[in-house]
């Protein structure tokens, strides 16, 4: 069995990892082997990272791929609580003495050829079909989306992620001429619902609705979206 950080080929990239917008790697990039092999039990491999994920804004996701162009998400076979019951006699530590020490824990049941730790803005996600519902956001609980009954024809998977923009980091990017809000991110993109769907976003910190809007039409409030970001 063998478990390493893969190697750059002639100076480029060992996989083609394309990461969407807000994502970013948390380490190098696993090549285990041997390919393809299943074990009878699940293992664990405990890996270092750089990713800052204390504030609880971004999460760790881990990626996995048969041939370095592929990607999708891994699926666990347990969660970590399960993994260290089935293993008590174990000196294993806990997934929360490993995030201290800015390391993560893998469980899987079989070795694809890469495995990819990344880190993203936290995703809240839940099943949505006819009858409509509502996803309320982990970071921040005043950002939510709500799906009417009948947006949807059939059950899917929605995700919520919301970016925090603090007044600090807008001050340095654009001075004082404006004030930003959290950025709210919905999935699947380019999704078509059959009725309209409310998001809903917190103002910028510090801010008031009456500082932005007027009686005119002369309102300085903005909403401004993007598909690719």
């Amino acid at each position: 069995v063998t478990c390493r950080l893969a190697r750059s080929r002639h100076g480029s990239s060992p996989t083609n990892l394309s990461l969407f917008d807000g994502e970013g790697k948390a380490s190098r990039v696993l090549e285990l082997g041997p390919r393809g092999g299943s074990f009878l039990e699940p293992v664990a491999i405990e890996v270092p990272h750089f990713a800052n994920v204390r504030d609880n804004n971004r999460q760790l996701v881990v990626l996995r791929s048969s041939d370095g162009e592929t990607w999708k998400e891994h699926k666990w076979p347990c969660s970590d609580e399960q993994f260290l019951k089935q293993h008590p006699t174990q000196d294993l530590e806990s997934a929360e003495k490993l995030a201290k020490r800015r390391v993560f824990r893998v469980i899987t049941s079989d070795f694809p050829r890469y495995f990819a730790l990344v880190t993203r803005p936290t995703e809240s996600s839940r099943g949505v079909g006819e009858d409509g519902g509502e996803i309320y956001s982990e970071v921040l609980q005043q950002a939510k989306a709500k799906f009417p009954q009948g947006s949807l024809t059939k059950k899917i998977v929605v995700s919520l992620q919301i970016l925090p923009i603090t007044a600090e980091t807008c001050r340095r990017a654009v001075g004082l001429k404006a004030k930003a809000s959290s950025i709210l991110t919905i999935e699947p993109r380019r999704r078509k619902f059959h009725k309209p769907i409310t998001l809903t976003i917190p103002l910028p910190d510090g801010s008031d609705m009456k500082d932005y809007l007027s009686s005119t039409e002369d309102s300085t409030l903005r909403l401004l979206c993007s598909i690719s970001g």
